[in-house]
This record gives structure tokens, C-alpha cells and sequence, in this order.
């Protein structure tokens, strides 16, 4: 699942059990474990951009990967 929103309704969950800031993924980059599978979210611009992968074969890497491109599909 792909959301693009405000960048000001981006929240990093912080104190989620697992959190890892990623630096280089635009601002606020994370990524995090969540309901079996994992979200990556960052500000990139005006808005904040999660993403979010499951099921049994749901890494990390993709999550962040899926954000990554993501992000540089949405530059002009």
C-alpha cells in the first residue's frame, strides 16, 4: 500500500517497537515493523509518503526499496 499525504499528518512512530530511523530517506525517513509486515514513511517535499508491504515474504529492504521508488517516481 502506497499513501501520499501532507506532510504534516506524517507522524514517525517513534516509539514503536523496532523503529529505525533511516537518514537519507528524505526527511524523517523510518522504517518500522507493523501488522505482520513493515511501513516506511518520510517528508519528501510537501508531503510525507508511506508505504507499507506484508505477508510472509515482507522484509525490511522492500519496504524501503517500495518507499524509495516511490519517491523518485514522484519527481518531475
Amino acid at each position: 500500500m502506497v499513501q501520499v499525504v501532507p506532510s504534516s499528518y506524517l507522524v514517525p512512530p517513534t516509539l514503536a517497537k523496532g523503529f529505525k530511523a533511516v537518514p537519507g530517506l528524505g526527511t524523517k525517513g523510518y522504517v518500522v515493523p507493523e501488522m505482520g509486515g513493515w511501513t516506511a514513511g518520510a517528508v519528501d517535499g510537501e508531503v510525507g509518503i508511506a508505504v507499507s508491504v506484508s505477508g510472509k515474504n515482507a522484509k525490511e529492504d522492500a519496504a524501503v526499496a517500495l518507499l524509495q521508488e516511490t519517491i523518485r517516481r514522484r519527481e518531475p
